[in-house]
């Protein structure tokens, strides 16, 4: 096929982060990318989540996608995301070391940090609600599928991947990197995010600024130097979320509603 020509320049296809086996549609199916021949790219700032002014999402042609609103997140702990026609599609609320995300009162995905047991590093658990979908109120464990993405990677450098959970080839879906490669993009207080073909692109987004609040907490806190916050693992001896090349579990935890929001 050779190199492809795309929005970051000529680059092997291999570069990119590959479309799901499964396509991911966790929060609606229209803002799913379809383009075949090459990822979608976004410019994300950091600190959208602690920041009390609003930021326009937009890729790297420049294009709005999308409007991440509301106030100063670490103490609504709500942040919405509003589309490019005005309208309010999801909201993200922080419980603990869990986020829910909402389109309406259902809770469509839920996000875990938790640590890899062997390298004693965090990774974060994207999980995918099914219908019928758990609602606003009801205890954060309902809705406990097994997670449908796992992110990895060194976040505090703004590089790592969003892999599928159970591919036996560990296959990326997404990446998240400090430049936006050939395209000559760079920026100290921004990165950038590749989407491939057939995955929300919303979910994807909103995972990487939930990421991002991590590190700026874990910089606050004196863990930004290299070393890993202490954040408590939400792993537990059960193994029902046993990953197909990784012999050790990482689940939510069973007491996690009991966590103050």
């Amino acid at each position: 096929m050779g190199a492809v020509e795309s929005c970051c320049g000529k680059r092997a296809p291999t570069d990119f982060p590959m479309p799901p086996h499964i396509p991911i549609n966790a929060l609606g199916n229209q803002y799913v990318t379809f383009q075949h021949e090459e990822p979608e790219v976004f410019r994300m700032k950091e600190n959208v989540w602690g920041s009390g002014s609003s930021f326009d999402v937009k890729d790297i042609k420049d294009q709005d996608w999308f409007k991440l609103e509301g106030r100063d997140a670490q103490w609504t702990q709500t942040k919405k995301l509003i589309l490019n026609t005005g309208a309010h599609h999801c909201t993200v609320e922080k419980r603990g070391y869990l986020w829910h995300i909402y389109v309406g009162k259902d809770r469509r995905a839920t996000v875990v940090r938790d640590l890899e047991p062997r390298s004693q590093r965090h990774v974060f658990l994207v999980i995918q609600h099914q219908h019928p979908y758990p609602t606003q109120g009801t205890p954060d464990n309902v809705g406990e599928e097994e997670p449908r993405l796992v992110v990895v990677g060194d976040f505090g450098n703004y590089n790592y991947n969003f892999q599928e959970y159970r591919s036996m080839d560990r296959r990326r879906i997404a990446t998240v990197h400090r430049s936006a490669g050939e395209a000559g993009l760079d920026a100290r207080d921004a990165y950038f995010v590749q989407v491939a073909p057939l995955v929300d692109v919303a979910l994807i987004l909103l995972v990487a600024m939930i990421v991002d609040s991590c590190q700026q907490d874990d910089f606050e806190e004196g863990a930004g130097t290299g070393r890993e916050s202490s954040a408590p693992s939400s792993r537990t001896g059960d193994d029902r979320w046993r990953h197909s090349l990784d012999p050790y579990p990482l689940q939510l935890p069973p007491d996690r509603h009991h966590v103050s929001p």
